[in-house]
């Protein structure tokens, strides 16, 4: 289940690009290190179909 506390950067990109791609693995992240699964694979695949389309080979992961 997807967390439902608000998150600006998700609110505000309607399109894909690398800045939703950061907010969502920045939810991914915690959810999974709390033990929250479910949402980390949910938000994981979303940033997955999000990379798909917006992601970058040009750029290097920091």
């Amino acid at each position: 289940m997807l967390t439902s506390s608000p998150d600006p950067a998700l609110a505000l990109a309607n399109q894909p690009s690398p800045v939703l791609l950061n907010a969502i693995h920045g939810r991914a992240h915690p959810a999974a290190l709390r033990g929250d699964h479910t949402t980390a694979f949910a938000l994981a695949t979303r940033g997955r179909r999000v990379f798909d389309v917006a992601g970058s080979e040009e750029q290097t992961s920091d």
